[in-house]
């Protein structure tokens, strides 16, 4: 019953996010929540709008708005982690960031396992300088790390045991997401992770992805206006439009995907930075397999005794290479065209939807 009702032609799943991201644009006034979910214009080529639908996408955009002003800002999995740590006066989290600390005296070594074990917030200049080079992205833990060790896991087990394989994947998932806080990343890797049982087999990834989001936002509505959340599911809304359109051309599949994860963080570095740096892109390719490497060393010995010197020496060549790659100035400061620019970002993709909508009904594409 529950594959039938999440069947790619029946669409529900994706106008309940469309209607989500609609209600809190008008609520926050912010032209990025609606941004995310802009690509499902992609599924409108064979919808007929019926009363049932329309009806449905009033009732969610009603839901979502009311929510907003029901729910609490803070509210969500980590405020309940919290406060269930201060009942019990204990945080196993700090403690494991206080061992780390007296391990770990150099300040380059410690701030990056802070910054990329676990994301915690760092107040430094380096900071700075990643949102200066567009590429504060590649420091976080991400969907793709997550999925990473998940990967791992099952070329392990999976073929002998493969529900040995899923319970071990759903507890480091559980145990990391703690670590991490349990952020909008977690939180999506954990909802795929269990739709990748045989029962939901005939869900397909965009619909997986729709669900996961709809999740994310019934936990707490104030997620949908989370930057994490805004660039992971345009991005993966991108990836997989483009998967669907550019089958056989891998280089050319990989420009597209590189421009458009480019764009996204351009408008996050505009509305955080109110900067543009337009070598990004280089030094995304160059920073990106050093910055990964480092993060695998780091997080499968930092707890090992007497390798500190040899983390040290890893963590103090990343860091001067990003100071020194700091000394490039690339940027342009665009602080009075914020606005102008979101709203011109916002036009380009409703301009694409639009236009997929348009050729797929031409069967041109």
């Amino acid at each position: 019953m529950i594959n039938n009702l999440f069947k790619t032609k029946n669409y529900y799943i994706s106008f309940l996010i469309l209607a989500t991201s609609i209600a809190c644009c008008f609520y926050y006034n912010n032209f990025w929540i609606l941004i995310v979910n802009i690509c499902q214009f992609y599924w409108l080529y064979s919808i007929k709008f019926n009363y049932k639908i329309i009806i449905l996408i009033i009732i969610f955009s009603a839901l979502c708005i009311i929510l907003c002003l029901l729910i609490h800002k803070d509210f969500n999995i980590h405020f309940l982690v919290i406060n269930i740590e201060k009942k019990y006066n204990y945080s196993l989290r700090t403690q494991i960031l206080i061992y780390l600390s007296k391990k770990y005296s150099n300040e380059n070594t410690l701030m990056l396992i802070k910054l990329m074990i676990f994301n915690e917030k760092i107040n430094s200049d380096f900071k700075q300088i990643l949102y200066d080079l567009n590429i504060a992205h590649l420091f976080i833990v991400s969907g793709l790390h997550l999925n990473l060790f998940i990967l791992i896991i099952n070329k392990i087990f999976s073929k002998r045991w493969p529900k040995t394989s899923f319970l071990i994947g759903i507890l480091f998932l559980l145990f990391y997401g703690y670590l991490l806080e349990f952020s909008i990343g977690f939180i999506r890797v954990f909802i795929m992770h269990i739709l990748s049982i045989k029962f939901f087999q005939k869900i397909s990834k965009m619909d997986k992805l729709a669900i996961s989001g709809m999740l994310i936002g019934c936990l707490s509505i104030y997620n949908l206006s989370i930057l994490s959340f805004i660039f992971a599911y345009l991005a993966l809304f991108c990836i997989y439009l483009i998967n669907i359109f550019i089958k056989n051309n891998s280089v050319l599949k990989n420009i597209y995907i590189n421009l458009y994860i480019l764009s996204i963080t351009f408008v996050i570095s505009i509305n955080l930075n109110q900067k543009i740096n337009f070598l990004s892109i280089v030094f995304g390719y160059v920073m990106n397999l050093p910055i990964l490497f480092v993060y695998q060393i780091l997080f499968w010995l930092m707890f090992i005794p007497h390798f500190e010197l040899i983390l040290d020496l890893f963590t103090n060549t990343l860091v001067k290479s990003i100071y020194f790659i700091s000394e490039i100035d690339a940027s342009i400061l665009i602080k009075a065209y914020v606005k102008i620019v979101t709203i011109f970002y916002t036009t380009i993709w409703i301009t694409t939807s639009l236009w997929i909508y348009y050729k797929k009904i031409l069967k041109k594409v």
